[in-house]
C-alpha cells in the first residue's frame, strides 16, 4: 500500500513538473525577441541588391526590429513592403525560434527573389532595366547585366508594350544576342539597329513583324555577307516587306 502511494505521488509530481515545464516554455516562447535577421538571395538572382541592402531596407521599414518580440512582428506586412521595392520579384519572411535548456532566441529569415532583366532602357531622362513582365529593375553600380540596350525616344509605355517582345526575342536568341548591341528608337517609332560587329547601321522600320525582318537579315548575313563581307555596306534597310536593301559605302 505504501509503495502504491509513493508511485501515485511520483506520477502526480511528474505530471505537475511536465505541466509546469510546458507552461514555462510557452511563456518563454511568447516573450522571445528577434535577435537576428538572416537574408538569403536565392540562387540565380542577378544580384543588383546585396544582403546588406535588404537588411538596411528592413531596418528602414522597422527600426526596432532587433529586440522586438517575435509575436509582434507581422511578417505579411513586412513581405508586402519589401516586395514593393523595384527589382524584387518575390519575398518570403518567416520566423524561427530555437534554443537550449529553456533559453530561446528568435531569428527572422528573409528570402529574396530578384527580377531578371532582359533589356536596358537608356534615354536622356532615365536609365533602367525591364524584366519579361515589363517590370522595372533599377540600374546598380554593383552589377551590370549583359542585355540589349534600347535608347532614344522610348517611353516606359512603349518599352513595356510594343518593344518588349522584340527585346525578349533578341535576348533569348543566342545569334541575335551576339549580333545586336543597341537599338535606337526614333521619334517616329522607327528603329535603328546597331550591330556589335562592323560599322553599318540597320534601318529596321517599326518593331512590327520583327521575326520576319530578322529572319531575312539572318539569311543575308549567312548567305550574302559570308561571301562579300559586311564592311562594304553603310546601311541595311529592312523597312520594306520581304526586302533587304543594302547601300554600299
Amino acid at each position: 500500500m505504501f509503495k502504491l502511494i509513493l508511485k501515485i505521488v511520483g506520477w502526480v509530481l511528474l505530471v505537475a513538473f511536465l505541466g509546469f515545464t510546458i507552461w514555462f516554455t510557452n511563456e518563454e516562447v511568447k516573450n522571445v525577441s528577434c535577435q537576428d535577421v538572416s537574408v538569403h538571395i536565392i540562387k540565380g538572382s542577378p544580384r543588383f541588391l546585396q544582403e546588406e541592402d535588404i537588411l538596411d531596407l528592413i531596418k528602414t521599414i522597422d527600426n526596432s526590429i532587433f529586440g522586438k518580440r517575435m509575436k509582434q512582428i507581422n511578417t505579411e506586412v513586412l513581405e508586402e513592403k519589401i516586395r514593393a521595392v523595384e527589382g524584387i520579384r518575390n519575398v518570403e519572411v518567416y520566423q524561427r525560434i530555437g534554443g537550449k535548456s529553456l533559453h530561446f532566441t528568435g531569428r527572422l529569415i528573409v528570402e529574396i527573389e530578384e527580377r531578371s532583366p532582359i533589356v536596358r532602357i537608356k534615354t536622356g531622362e532615365s536609365d533602367y532595366y525591364l524584366d519579361r513582365e515589363g517590370k522595372k529593375v533599377p540600374v546598380s553600380r554593383k552589377f551590370s547585366s549583359r542585355v540589349p540596350v534600347f535608347s532614344g525616344s522610348v517611353t516606359i509605355e512603349m518599352a513595356a508594350g510594343e518593344l518588349l517582345p522584340f527585346a525578349e526575342f533578341i535576348y533569348s536568341d543566342p545569334f541575335w544576342k551576339a549580333q545586336i548591341e543597341q537599338v535606337f528608337v526614333k521619334q517616329n517609332k522607327e528603329l535603328l539597329v546597331i550591330p556589335r560587329v562592323g560599322n553599318n547601321l540597320i534601318e529596321f522600320g517599326t518593331a512590327e513583324n520583327y521575326r520576319e525582318k530578322l529572319r531575312n537579315l539572318k539569311a543575308v548575313y549567312q548567305q550574302g555577307f559570308s561571301k562579300t563581307g559586311w564592311e562594304k555596306y553603310k546601311t541595311i534597310n529592312l523597312k520594306y516587306k520581304n526586302q533587304v536593301v543594302c547601300t554600299k559605302i
